[in-house]
This record gives structure tokens, C-alpha cells and sequence, in this order.
């Protein structure tokens, strides 16, 4: 076996070259994977730093663990592949996997070769050819197949990939690359930027309360309302991006639970130049947000926390009127206010939620009111008395005379206030001026005679009470006045305006209650001017001013004064215009006679016609015109009767009947007048009761006073009956479309139309006895005259 050393000897030379190689391909190849990773990993640093701006303590926590990776992976990748024991065996073995030919002589070869011998019933000759096939074979065939290059160039092209993109940013951002190797090891320096982002909550343009920290990296703290709107302003300096986004995300105890835990992404729309806005509406849950935008990474965190702003809830009103008035306490629930000027105002409400103090704010005047806590009285527990807290907030004020509106501000311990959306109105109630109407006198009563006993007759009325009634009496427009007090209020007495009666100092009227005084006193002219310095006569005008005075306070107010004027004429002058109005009368019952027989005239042709013809031939415009006519005629009595209830009133109070009978009609005018205080002058009742009373014999027989009053009745009756159930029946019979029903009502016409006509000649006939008597009279009164005037010549002779 002398050829076996030399030929051991190549095939261990070439299989240490390969194993040589093989050693030299893992170091490359460990260098090109650490190269690659680590740059990798900072070039993943840099991105992170650069858009995270990752605090000191991250940075240096990482930088640890860039070295112990580098540290680990040398050891792994590079010292381990050299360290670790590779046999000749283990090379001829890839050897003979990459080259399939060898069938593994190769290995058998170097075994041989290794040894120097072969094992016992082996062949010397076919080992040596073994080892010499083998050499053969070795020497032909091509090693480097063996060390296959793909997966080290993927690792060296990675690795290329990652040095250039950190020579790269060496390259392109040569600032910012330094200052990151400077981050690296933990040192703080600011990135350069071109746009800059600052986050702005306008304060006072919402329900929140804004808490902004001196440390910047520390968040801005909201307080916002619950579902009210938060306003955000973005303000740009630098280069203005494209857009700007919010970053929201749930934030406190919602935050993990649903889609409260996800952020979203909110574009802010662009104002101007320099700013983008957004507003937040109707928000229920606390949220936090950044805006992000360009390069800036994010400005600093709003923090927003959703509160319940206080509200004011059963609000409620009571109002104390003015002492004067004499009214209760008055309670209303709500906010409006309506009281007289003077009362005092209290305002009482809740708050939704514990405040701090609150105020009443008037719109108009500017004025404001604190609101004060009413504290609970205290109660007793197992523990002894315990303090309950404060459950409702008063103001108070006292009611002016000029309306407001004004508006609740609560302000509550979160941090939060409230200014109330309703306004409410303060409306001042008017204490009207006191009212008088008069009565009488009236036109009836422009003339008097100096022995003349009219009535004052009046109702003088006021919201809350009157305090006096006065009249001023006086000769012509500017002589001297004598003062009557018709009406005093006792200080204190019939507080409130209540409704008993109670007698009028000086007689003559009942005090209905303070807030409505009715008066009925008789004066004479004399009775007027008692104290004047001067007595009325004929001849002169009366004056009389009526003046109320109400109970207000401080100011009293007064009446329109209430005016009346009479002339003082002679008795005869005074019948002699009685006689020509009763004249007039007489020529108006004529004209309601001639009216009234043309309508009756009119009427039967009417019927006439239908009967012949049918309601189809009737035309509205001839039911227009018979009541037409019949309202003329309706007219024309209403002043007939007017003008004998006035001259009954100038006949009774001016002492023209002499009759005694006459005070018995007084008496009835004052019980009747007194039990209908407001009724009008001359009012027809009133004599239609006088001739029942005429009728039962309650009242005497009078000659004057009882000629017009038959007169009255008769004109009255017609007036009140017989023309009313004309008109009526007219109307009824222009809506039927039935001729038995039309000729039935236009009967009932034709039957009330001849009572008119026989009422109104009667009224003729007696006017005519009224003449005849008023000129036997007259010439009775002038014969006694001539008569008086001859007996006073003789005794003078």
C-alpha cells in the first residue's frame, strides 16, 4: 500500500480548501444578516423617533436593545459558525449530496485514506482503485456548486438595500439625521419641521369650562355640557398642509367598552389661510383629540369630560301685593311675572345639580339679583339633628313700573353654568285711574227751576278700592266753587274691597263695596252753592265737576272729571219748552202714522199677490222694503218714548206738578234707582213699573205727571210689543218657503200694524187733550196774574 499516502493527502487537501471556503461563506454571510437587520432596525428607530417623537427614556430603552441585539446576533452569526467543529467526513459528505456521481466513494476513499489500511477481508487492490477513482473524480469535478451563493446575495442585496437608505437620509436630511444620532443616545433635540399646529378652544362660545396647563406635553382640560357644542380652531404656522385631521378617541370610563375604544379621524374644514375648524356637536360621552397634519406629529391632547350643566327646574312665582290693595299672597308656577308696581317679587327655584350661586340677570335695565339658598329646616335622625343642604335658591325684588324680561344664570360646582333659553317677562300690572259715570242729571235736566230737587245719580268704581268722591258746584265757568264730599272711605274700614254694604257718609247712595260706590242724593240748586257768597237765580248756568280719588300708595290717582251743566229758568219758561219738545212729539207720532199706514197699504197688495200668484212672484226686495218701512216706524217711536220719559223727569223734579202724589213717585224712583244703580238716565223700566203702581192705586192720581205717563205707556207698549212682533213675523215669513206659513206670518204683520195705528192715533188724541189742557192752563195762569196785578195797584192806591 505504498500509493495510499499520497493519495490521501489530495483528497484531504481539496476537502480542507472547500472547508475553508465553507467557514468564509458563513462569516460573509452572518456579516451581510447583521448588516442588514441591524441597519434595519435603525432605520426603523429613525422613522419611529422621527413622527413618534419618542420621549428620552424610549429612545435609551431602545438604543439598549439595538446593542443587545447586535451583541447577540455577532455571537450567533459570526463567532458560533467559526467556533463550531467541522470534520473532513461532514465536508466529502456535501460533497457527495451536490454531486450525485461520486455514490459515495468519495467518503468510503477518504475513510481509506484516513486510516492507511483496510479492515480485515477486504481487497487491497480495490481500495487503492477506490482512492485513486476518487481523486479522479475530485480533480474533474467543479467545487464551487457546493457553496451555493442565491440565499448570501438576497442577504448582501438586503443588507446593500439598508445601508443606502441609511446613507440616504445621511445624504437628504443631513440635519435630521444628525440630530437623530444624537436622540439615539438620548440626548434631546428638536427635529427641524416646516409646519407647525396649535390647538385653540375659543373660550366663551359654549357651555364649558377650559383648563389649559403651563406644561406643554401636559393635555388642555374640558368641561363641556352635556349635548351642547365644542368649537376647535387649529391655528397653522409654516408651510399650510393639505389638510389637517382630529384624532378622537374615547376617554375615560367608556373607553374600553364598544366603538368608544376606536379612534377615528375627523378632517377639520379650512378657514382662511392660517386655520381649519371643527365643532363638536350634541356630544354624551367624554373623548379626548389631537389634530394632526403635514409633518407636525400631533399637537398636545384635549382631554374633554361630559358634565350635566345645572338647570333651573319648578320655577315658581309669589307675589306680595301692595298693602293698599288689600289681596292675598299670590303663587304661580312658572317664570312670567305680572304684578302691580310695589309688590315684592320672590323668584324660587331647584337646580339640576349642586351650585355655587346663581343670579337673576333683567334683559332691559341690566340690573342682576344673586340668587340665595333657603335652608332646609333641620331634622332629627337616630343620630341627633343633622343640617339637610340647601333645596332651593330665592331672589327678591321689588315690582317697578316698566316691563323687563330677564334670565336665569346658574353656575355649578363641576365648573359648569347655565344661562336659561326661556326669557321671561315682567310685566307691570296698570292700577287704572278710578272710572265715574253719571247718570243723572242728563238732558231731561238741562233746564231747572230754582226750586228744582234733581238726584245725582252715579257709579264710580276702581280696581282696588276708592277713597273719595267729591263734586265742585259753581255759577258759570269761573266763578267760585263750594266742595260736597259725596263719598270718604274710613281709614282701615272694609279692607280688600269686600262686598257689604255700608251707608255713604251724608246719606242719599250705598257704598256697593270700596272698589264700586253707587250714589242716588237729591239736590236742589241752593243745596249746591249753601256756602256760596252769592245764591243762584234764574238766569244763571250751574256747573258741576264730579272728581273720584282711588286708595292707591304712595300717589293716589283721580278720575277724569265727570262735567254737567243746567241753566235756572223760570217754571213757565221751562214748561214753555216742555210744551214745544211735546210738540215736536206730537209731529213725529204724525210722520209715524203716515209711515205706518203706507206700510199697511203696502203690505195688503203684498198679500194680495201672493194669494194670487204664489211666494214665487214675492221678490226680496219687496220684504226689504216693508222692513224698511217698519223700522222707520220702530225708530220714530223709540224717540216718541224717549222724549215722554224725559219730559216726565223735567215734570217730577221740577215741582210742575203741584200734586203730593208726586213724593210717592220720587219715593219709588229712589228704590227702584237704588236696586238698579247703573241703569241708564230716563230709563223706560222705571216708568213702566210707575204705571203698575199707578194701576194697583200704590201711587195717587195725578193730573199732569199721570197725562204723560198714560202717554208713555201707550207709546211704550207699541213700541216694545206690537213692533217687535212685526219685525219678527217680516223675518220669518222672508226665510219660509211655505205660502200657508207666509200668509200666516204676514197676518200676524197686518194685525200688529193695525194695533201700531190705534196706538198712535190714540197717542194723537191724547196730545191733543194735552194741548187743550196746557192752553186752559195757561190761560188760567194768566187770568190769576192779571187778576194778582189789579189787587196789588188797588192797595197801592
Amino acid at each position: 500500500m505504498t500509493g495510499t499516502p499520497l493519495a490521501s493527502q489530495l483528497i484531504q487537501t481539496r476537502l480542507r480548501s472547500v472547508k475553508r471556503q465553507i467557514r468564509s461563506r458563513f462569516l460573509i454571510h452572518g456579516l451581510g444578516w447583521l448588516l442588514g437587520a441591524g441597519i434595519g432596525l435603525l432605520l426603523l428607530h429613525q422613522a419611529m423617533d422621527r413622527f413618534l417623537l419618542l420621549p428620552s427614556p424610549v429612545r435609551i430603552l431602545l438604543l439598549a436593545g439595538l446593542l443587545y441585539f447586535f451583541l447577540l446576533h455577532i455571537k450567533r452569526k459570526l463567532l458560533y459558525p467559526q467556533k463550531r467543529a467541522i470534520g473532513l467526513d461532514d465536508v466529502a459528505l456535501l460533497v457527495e449530496r451536490n454531486n450525485p456521481e461520486f455514490q459515495q466513494e468519495l467518503v468510503s476513499a477518504l475513510e481509506y485514506a484516513e486510516v492507511g489500511r483496510v479492515h480485515p477481508g477486504e481487497s487491497v487492490e480495490m481500495a487503492e482503485l477506490l482512492i485513486r477513482q476518487a481523486e479522479e473524480d475530485l480533480s474533474t469535478i467543479e467545487l464551487k456548486p457546493v457553496l451555493r451563493s442565491e440565499q448570501t446575495l438576497r442577504v448582501w442585496g438586503l443588507a446593500t438595500a439598508a445601508i443606502l437608505g441609511l446613507l440616504g437620509t445621511a445624504l437628504l436630511w443631513p440635519e435630521s439625521f444628525g440630530i437623530w444620532t444624537a436622540r439615539l443616545v438620548g440626548l434631546s433635540y428638536d427635529y427641524p419641521r416646516k409646519t407647525f399646529l396649535k390647538i385653540e378652544i375659543p373660550d366663551g362660545q359654549g357651555n364649558y369650562r377650559l383648563q389649559v396647563p403651563k406644561d406643554k406635553d401636559a393635555p388642555i382640560q374640558v368641561r363641556l355640557a352635556r349635548a351642547s357644542e365644542l368649537p376647535v380652531v387649529v391655528k397653522v404656522k409654516g408651510t399650510m398642509p393639505p389638510f389637517v385631521e382630529l384624532a378622537v378617541a374615547a376617554h375615560g370610563p367608556q373607553k374600553n367598552s364598544g366603538a368608544g375604544s376606536t379612534e377615528q379621524r375627523v378632517v377639520m374644514g379650512r378657514r382662511g389661510t392660517q386655520r381649519f375648524r371643527h365643532r363638536f356637536r350634541r356630544t354624551l360621552q367624554s373623548f379626548k383629540f389631537q389634530a394632526i397634519g403635514g409633518d407636525d406629529p400631533g399637537t398636545r391632547w384635549v382631554h374633554v369630560e361630559i358634565l350635566s350643566p345645572p338647570t333651573a327646574l319648578d320655577l315658581r312665582v309669589a307675589i306680595e301685593p301692595p298693602a293698599y290693595t288689600g289681596l292675598p299672597l299670590i303663587k304661580r308656577s312658572g317664570g312670567l311675572v305680572e304684578a302691580l308696581p310695589g309688590s315684592r317679587v320672590l323668584l324660587s327655584l331647584h337646580s339640576s345639580v349642586p351650585i355655587e350661586r346663581g343670579q337673576i340677570r333683567f334683559q332691559e335695565s341690566g340690573a342682576t339679583l344673586d340668587l340665595l339658598p333657603v335652608l332646609a329646616s333641620a331634622v332629627k335622625d337616630d343620630g341627633g339633628e343633622v343640617d339637610l343642604p340647601p333645596k332651593r335658591y330665592l331672589a327678591e325684588f321689588m315690582m317697578e313700573n316698566r316691563q323687563d324680561r330677564y334670565r336665569i344664570e346658574l353656575f355649578a360646582k363641576n365648573g359648569l353654568s347655565e344661562v336659561s333659553k326661556a326669557v321671561y317677562s315682567v310685566v307691570p300690572v296698570i292700577d287704572r285711574k278710578p272710572k265715574v259715570r253719571l247718570f243723572t242729571p242728563g238732558a231731561s235736566l238741562q233746564a231747572l227751576t230754582i226750586g228744582a230737587s234733581f238726584p245725582l245719580r252715579l257709579v264710580a268704581t276702581d280696581d282696588f278700592g276708592l277713597q273719595g268722591l267729591r263734586l265742585t258746584a259753581k255759577i258759570g265757568e269761573k266763578g267760585e266753587g263750594q266742595e260736597i264730599v259725596l263719598f270718604q272711605a274710613n281709614e282701615g274700614a272694609n279692607e280688600g274691597g269686600s262686598e257689604t254694604g255700608a251707608a255713604v257718609p251724608g246719606g242719599g247712595g250705598k257704598q256697593l263695596s270700596r272698589r264700586r260706590v253707587a250714589i242716588l242724593r237729591f239736590f236742589s240748586p241752593s243745596s249746591l252753592l249753601s256756602d256760596a257768597e252769592r245764591k243762584p237765580r234764574e238766569g244763571d248756568r250751574l256747573k258741576i265737576e264730579i272728581l273720584a280719588r282711588d286708595i292707591r300708595q304712595p300717589d293716589p290717582q283721580l278720575s277724569q272729571v265727570q262735567t254737567f251743566r243746567f241753566d235756572l229758568v223760570d217754571p213757565e219758561e221751562l214748561r214753555r219748552r216742555l210744551q214745544a219738545r211735546l210738540r215736536t212729539t206730537r209731529r213725529t207720532v204724525e210722520i209715524a202714522t203716515k209711515v205706518q199706514g203706507e206700510q199697511r197699504i203696502r203690505l195688503e197688495a203684498f198679500v194680495e199677490e201672493i194669494q194670487h200668484d204664489g211666494k214665487s212672484s214675492a221678490s226680496k226686495l219687496s220684504f226689504s222694503s216693508l222692513e224698511s218701512g217698519q223700522r222707520r216706524v220702530q225708530s220714530s217711536l223709540r224717540r216718541i218714548v224717549g222724549n215722554f220719559a224725559e219730559s216726565l223727569d223735567a215734570h217730577i223734579f221740577n215741582g210742575l206738578d203741584e200734586n203730593p202724589a208726586i213724593g210717592d213717585v220720587i219715593e219709588a224712583y229712589t228704590a227702584w234707582f237704588e236696586a238698579h244703580p247703573a241703569a241708564p238716565s230716563t230709563d223706560p223700566a222705571f216708568y213702566v213699573e210707575l204705571n203698575k203702581a199707578r194701576r194697583a192705586g200704590r201711587i195717587g192720581r195725578m193730573d199732569v205727571v199721570g197725562r204723560l205717563a198714560d202717554m208713555f205707556g201707550i207709546s211704550n207698549e207699541i213700541y216694545e210689543k206690537a213692533v217687535t212682533l212685526s219685525l219678527r213675523s217680516l223675518a220669518e215669513a222672508s226665510n219660509t218657503d211655505d205660502d200657508k206659513i207666509l200668509l200666516r206670518k204676514l197676518e200676524v204683520v197686518q194685525k200688529a200694524q193695525l194695533h201700531i195705528l190705534a196706538g198712535l192715533a190714540r197717542l194723537l188724541a191724547l196730545l191733543q187733550e194735552w194741548n187743550e189742557y196746557q192752553d186752559l192752563i195757561r190761560a188760567a195762569r194768566q187770568l190769576n196774574d192779571k187778576q194778582n196785578s189789579i189787587m196789588l195797584r188797588n192797595e197801592r192806591k
